[in-house]
């Protein structure tokens, strides 16, 4: 079965070493509730130096992409910055569904997610191939 990609942000600390274990964590958690995890935090510390300001734009620029791309915008953790208002506003206006973490994980406990996302009909005004759009309410259960 082909897994929906989830876009995963959270409030990274600037730590890269703490960063990367909890990314890396938040994207088994994912993978393990069906999508597949890009995670920017995890691969860009690896070839850009943020203290030059091209490399910085160059990776706001790449993590965009990758979010637009996604079908879902997961936040993780429990503080909201700024880059994770950024990243929601940008999935917005993307017409990308955001949810959280534990949203996703409550879904999926209830045994929901994969057989629900595979009958879900495209909503999208903009056609994007094998893009279906879904919703994650208050009470865990999705709507289509």
């Amino acid at each position: 079965m082909k897994r929906p990609l989830a876009y995963i942000t959270a409030a990274w600390s600037g730590e890269h070493e703490k960063d990367g274990q909890r990314a890396a964590g938040y994207c088994r958690a994912v993978y393990e509730a069906g999508f597949s995890p890009l995670c920017p935090v995890l691969y860009l510390p690896l070839i850009l130096n943020d203290a030059i300001p091209e490399e910085h734009k160059s990776g706001i620029d790449m993590g965009r992409d990758l979010l637009r791309r996604a079908h879902v915008l997961v936040v993780c953790g429990e503080a909201i910055d700024e880059a994770v208002k950024n990243d929601i506003a940008v999935a917005a206006r993307l017409n990308i569904t955001a949810t959280t973490l534990a949203g996703i994980l409550d879904v999926k406990r209830q045994g929901f997610l994969l057989r629900i996302l595979g009958n879900c009909q495209r909503t999208d005004r903009r056609p994007r191939a094998g893009r279906a759009e879904f919703h994650i309410v208050d009470s865990g259960i999705l709507r289509c």
